[in-house]
C-alpha cells in the first residue's frame, strides 16, 4: 500500500488473479521497468530494486475450495486498501476492513475467521494459529521495493549514484529469491503445524476466479492505473505465456 500512495500505477503489479507463476512476475517487472522507474521518480523517488513479498493465499477455518465457498467466511480486508476492495467486491464478498494492527486480536475473538497473507508472513504473524486451512490457489503477488529520495540521491557524486543503483539491484534480486524459497518452505512448516491444504478447484472455478479478477482489475482502471497500462500488461503476458507453453 505504502507503493501505490507514491505511484498509484505500480499497484497493477498487485492486481488479483493477475499471474500464473514466478517466471510471468519476473516477466512484467522486465518488461515494464523503465515505466515504473519513471512513475517514482516523477513522484519525488528513485527505485533500488523490487523486494516482493510473494504470492498470497487465503487462510480460513472453513475449507474454501471455489468462489461460493468464501461466502460463509467472515473475511479480514486490510483497511483502506483499495485492491483488496475491489477484488473482494468481484468475489461478491463483504468483508470487515481492520487494520493489520488488529487481525490477530479479532481472530482471537471470532470477530473474522478468514485472511489473505503470503505463508512466510503467516508465519510470523503467528495468525496460522488461529486458522486450520489453506487455500492452493493464489489471489495474487505482492510486491515491494526499496526506494530512495531522488533529492537525497539527486545529491550524490555519480560514481556513488551507480554503486547504489547496481548494489540495490543485485542484492535486492538475490532478496526476491531468498523470500521466494523462504515462501515455499513457510508452507511445508504450516503443514506441520497442522494447516490443512484445500485443493482442487475445479475448472469452472477456475474460469470463474479468472473472471472475477478480470473484472476488479477493469474497476480499477482509471482509479489506479490507466486501462492503457492494463491492456498493455495483460497483452504481454498473453504474448509470454504463448512463447513459454
Amino acid at each position: 500500500m505504502g507503493l501505490g500512495e507514491i505511484a498509484p500505477e505500480v499497484r497493477i503489479l498487485d492486481a488479483p488473479f493477475l499471474f500464473k507463476d514466478a517466471g510471468e512476475v519476473d516477466h512484467v517487472y522486465r518488461a515494464f521497468d523503465k515505466e515504473f522507474r519513471g512513475a517514482f521518480e516523477k513522484n519525488g523517488y528513485i527505485l533500488l530494486g523490487w523486494a516482493e513479498v510473494g504470492f498470497i493465499y487465503l487462510f480460513s477455518n472453513t475449507p474454501v475450495r471455489g468462489p461460493d465457498d468464501l461466502k460463509g467466511v467472515k473475511m479480514w480486508m486490510w483497511e483502506g486498501d483499495p485492491i483488496a476492495e475491489a477484488s473482494f467486491k468481484a468475489m461478491d464478498v463483504d468483508p470487515i476492513p481492520l487494520s493489520i494492527t488488529d487481525v490477530m486480536t479479532s481472530l482471537q475473538t471470532g470477530l473474522i475467521d478468514g485472511v489473505y497473507s503470503s505463508p512466510m508472513a503467516i508465519l510470523a504473524l503467528q495468525w496460522f494459529t488461529k486458522v486450520k486451512y489453506m487455500s492452493d490457489f493464489h489471489l495474487a503477488d505482492a510486491s515491494g521495493a526499496v526506494l530512495i529520495s531522488k533529492k537525497f540521491f539527486d545529491a550524490l557524486p555519480k560514481d556513488r549514484q551507480v554503486l547504489l543503483l547496481s548494489t540495490g539491484q543485485k542484492y535486492l534480486t538475490r532478496l526476491t529469491a531468498s523470500s521466494r524459497e523462504e515462501n515455499r518452505s513457510a508452507i511445508e512448516a504450516l503443514k506441520k503445524n497442522g494447516i490443512q491444504i484445500t485443493s482442487v478447484m475445479s475448472p469452472e472455478d477456475i474460469r470463474k476466479h479468472q473472471e472475477m479478477g478480470r473484472k476488479a482489475r477493469r474497476s480499477l482502471a482509471g482509479r489506479l492505473y490507466s486501462e492503457d497500462l492494463l491492456d498493455r500488461v495483460e497483452n504481454s503476458l498473453q504474448e509470454f505465456r504463448s512463447k513459454h507453453k
